[in-house]
């Protein structure tokens, strides 16, 4: 076996073959961050009333304003002081004719819009809402397809997290890019609702399993040195995803178009992945040691760092393979392994549990914000730009403070950011709602986006780091498997403030404040080399508070060495 840490510093952390993958997997994110906020656009809920015809005809009606129609065909609600859109005067609207008004009669009761709706399109021109008409009795079809997008997500978090484990990193991206192109083109081509968010789940399914293998195949590159710059780069493809999403819905402003750009896209990402490499540490982990010198010695030669067999022989790990526990290394290490490993011992259980909720909290309330960025008010273009500058303040800052600070209090200190700053926000507006306060309002809304931001781009590589190469994926797709879940309920929440405005900003900052709390129960990561084994994950986990910022390689000569000591007195005694 050999030690992945000593080759990957031999042949250079940061050398053109890490950079190359850098620029692909920046842009492989740039498409998934792309879909996966796209919903804000293509799920867009524009103003409505019932389509009444002829009055609706400006060439019968040229001097009829807007307003004017609304008070001649819709009722307002005086005591709620509001207008019920989704009814009209029940008129005989045949009856108006030439241009005459004669046929309106306000007195009539109200009855359900029978031509259809007219839509605003001056912000969206098309959208999932007005092509299936996902408003009044059909509104919980909106939140549905929202949701089921997100459970596309915590499904791909347990499958595609075991299958990056079990037949490679690769392989696993390969299938994921091909669902994702294969639900985006069903979505585009969509006849009906039903079709439509089924094809929203296979899509959902395919582009989260890609992000989950993307993010664990980057943070396996390269070092602990540069890991956190390599990681950084990468999601800077989020953001300029997020401009670009930003850019196409102003420009052409159809959904036609948002899923149509996502798709010609990532295809170029797609290709690519069948002749890139597999990972290494994969390679190394299942006892592929054939392939995994291919793919660092192809790494090395792009780097101008040729191996030779003398770097092999000083990155063999010092494990006696007629021992015992040798033989039984080589034997875990070509096991099938499942999510249900992350919970044989105690101390890696908890880390799970912690882990979850973090990602719970993030994603929920980072999606909660996003997805409600149309309810602020202001310009959705506007304040979706905004929250991209909020999320580009926090990536540049991760990457200069992460390895000074550690990871923990980082994490922990985001949280409470993103909690306190949603429940201040909610509390000004609600005690007093008035021109003045809603700007500050808005103001730590975005702080919270910011604290919240913080915290997601640093759970990705705080993640990968606590769990080992053999489980990585595992334990990432199962931690993210709780944040989808929170993810599945956010949009349902959001509808909440329909009935209570206060409520959801509510739930997502108490939230964040627990999460904030429980992250300083975790262990730290910072300038440890990334673990291979459950054995050197369980060690850390019992001793992380002793070891300080000892290496990963004293690590597993301590673990070796106390098996190794082991076995001789068991030998000894008997």
């Amino acid at each position: 076996m050999y030690d992945a840490q000593k080759l990957f510093e031999r042949i250079g952390a940061m050398g053109l073959s890490q950079s190359l993958f850098c620029i692909y997997l920046a842009y492989g994110k740039l498409w998934v961050v792309y879909t996966n906020v796209s919903a804000l656009f293509t799920n867009y809920s524009p103003d409505y009333r019932c389509k009444v015809l002829p009055i609706d005809d400006t060439q019968l009606y040229p001097n009829l304003t807007e307003l004017d129609s609304l008070n001649y065909t819709t009722k307002y609600d005086t005591e709620q002081q509001k207008y019920d859109f989704c009814s009209r005067y029940g008129y005989n609207t045949s009856s108006c004719v030439n241009g005459s008004l004669s046929c309106v009669d306000t007195s009539l009761p109200t009855i359900p819009c029978d031509r259809g709706y007219k839509y605003n399109t001056s912000v969206m021109k098309s959208t999932a809402v007005t092509k299936y008409d996902l408003i009044c009795d059909r509104l919980f079809l909106n939140s549905l397809s929202t949701a089921m997008f997100f459970l596309g997500m915590a499904v791909a978090s347990i499958v595609f997290g075991n299958l990056a484990d079990n037949i490679g990193r690769l392989k696993a991206l390969i299938l994921g890019q091909f669902l994702f192109i294969a639900g985006s083109v069903g979505s585009i081509f969509s006849v009906n609702v039903t079709m439509y968010i089924t094809t929203r789940f296979i899509l959902s399914l395919g582009n989260h399993g890609s992000e989950i293998v993307l993010t664990v195949y980057a943070s396996e590159l390269t070092t602990s040195k540069t890991r956190t710059l390599f990681l950084g780069v990468i999601n800077v493809g989020g953001i300029i995803g997020q401009l670009i999403l930003s850019g196409v819905a102003y420009f052409w402003r159809t959904d036609f178009a948002l899923l149509l750009v996502a798709v010609l896209g990532a295809a170029p990402f797609a290709i690519l992945a069948f002749i890139v490499n597999e990972s290494p540490r994969w390679l190394l982990a299942k006892n592929k040691t054939d392939q995994a010198k291919k793919a660092i010695e192809r790494m090395g030669r792009l780097n101008g760092v040729p191996l030779t067999d003398e770097d092999f022989d000083k990155a063999k790990i010092p494990c006696d393979e007629h021992s015992e526990h040798g033989r039984d290394m080589q034997r875990k290490s070509g096991n099938r392994k499942s999510f249900i490993d992350l919970f044989n011992t105690r101390e890696m259980s908890k880390i799970v549990l912690l882990l979850s909720l973090n990602w719970f909290s993030c994603v929920l309330v980072y999606y909660g914000i996003t997805l409600n960025a149309g309810a602020i008010s202001g310009d959705i273009f506007l304040n979706t730009v905004l929250n991209v500058s909020m999320e580009t303040t926090a990536y540049v800052l991760i990457i200069l403070t992460m390895d000074r600070f550690g990871r923990r209090k980082l994490l922990a200190s985001s949280h409470l950011i993103a909690g306190f700053g949603l429940v201040v926000s909610m509390t000004i507006t609600l005690i007093h709602p008035n021109e003045g306060t809603i700007p500050v309002g808005k103001i730590f809304a975005f702080i919270a986006k910011f604290g919240i931001s913080f915290a997601f781009g640093i759970v990705y590589q705080y993640t990968n780091e606590l769990f080992p190469t053999e489980l990585r994926s595992n334990g990432l797709g199962l931690c993210t498997t709780a944040a989808r879940t929170s993810a599945i309920f956010a949009p349902f929440l959001i509808d909440l403030q329909q009935m209570f405005r206060w409520l959801p900003n509510t739930i997502f900052g108490a939230i964040a404040i627990i999460a904030g709390f429980s992250t300083f129960l975790l262990p730290d990561t910072v300038g440890m080399n990334l673990l291979e084994n459950e054995e050197e994950a369980n060690y850390f986990y019992k001793n992380w508070r002793s070891m300080g910022n000892k290496r990963v390689e004293e690590k597993k000569s301590a673990i070796y060495v106390v098996n190794e000591t082991f076995e001789m007195n068991e030998a000894e005694l008997q």
